[in-house]
């Protein structure tokens, strides 16, 4: 029993998944750390690295490493930020508020060193850096912003994903078109109308042709029984006449056979039947 129990521990620790994103739950569950979902077997990881939710999260992640790699030099940011304190509106506006008081101040007798001057001119930077907005590294919002914004496709297309599967699973096909206005509905209703008029009008031109032609078969039919039956009512009258002739009371044989020659042979009818009971009554 212990070595089974231990082919099944090397059986389990042989089918465990090594990958850097993937981890087991304290259950043994396999579990994809970067798209934070549960796997159900080792033999679906692969089918999961490539499906579009793993993906999209994959180049998430490497895109913000890529950001995060990108450090810009601090000596740069500072002299940067230099250059905006001396060149900002809001220094040139305090330096020229200290050469106004220097002239004001001669103008009334005021007279000030070189060293306040100077002094005064020093203070200015600081003076407009601490009223001046902080600089923002313009870099970083756009970052964040990019982040944001591929975050918010990335939802977007798991939704949409996630719709179209399961309206693949409702229906096997889905047929979509653009909405119609009022008069394209009353064109499309009216030509349908129209072709349903013209299906049974066909239809009923149809029906008229067979009882036409049905009818035709029976006139052409009752027309071969007419035809028939006068035939018949010849022979008999000939059956008649010729044994009236007979001199030893018996049938002329040789013109029953000249009087109908293509209905003596095969007819077998009720009334040859009836003629040869008369023939035999007359003959008796």
């Amino acid at each position: 029993m212990a070595d089974v129990r231990a082919l099944l521990r090397a059986e389990r620790s042989a089918r465990r998944i090594t990958h850097p994103n993937a981890s087991y739950t304290s259950d043994g569950k396999l579990s994809c750390n970067l798209c934070e979902t549960l796997v159900k077997s080792e033999a679906q990881w692969q089918s999961h690295l490539h499906s579009t939710q793993h993906t999209l999260r994959s180049q998430r992640a490497q895109d913000a490493k890529d950001v995060r790699a990108v450090d810009p030099s601090v000596g740069s940011n500072k002299r940067k930020a230099e250059t905006l304190e001396v060149d900002s509106p809001a220094a040139q506006a305090g330096k020229k508020r200290v050469r106004s008081g220097v002239d004001e101040g001669e103008e009334f007798g005021l007279k000030l060193d070189d060293g306040d001057v100077e002094d005064a001119l020093l203070d200015v930077p600081t003076m407009a850096a601490e009223t001046a907005p902080p600089v923002v590294d313009p870099e970083a919002p756009a970052d964040a912003d990019e982040l944001e914004a591929f975050e918010r496709d990335l939802m977007a297309l798991e939704a949409e994903s996630n719709a179209n599967r399961a309206s693949a699973i409702e229906s096997a096909a889905t047929i979509s078109a653009a909405p119609m206005t009022a008069e394209q509905l009353a064109a499309q209703a009216r030509e349908e109308a129209s072709a349903q008029k013209g299906k049974r009008d066909q239809e009923l031109e149809d029906e008229k042709e067979d009882a036409s032609r049905a009818m035709q078969e029976e006139l052409e039919e009752m027309e071969g029984l007419e035809e028939r039956v006068k035939r018949l009512r010849e022979r008999r009258e000939a059956l008649r006449k010729g044994s009236e002739a007979g001199d030893d009371g018996r049938p002329r044989e040789i013109g029953v056979l000249e009087a109908a020659p293509d209905e003596v042979v095969g007819v077998g009818s009720d009334d040859d039947q009836d003629d040869e009971d008369e023939w035999n009554f007359g003959g008796s």
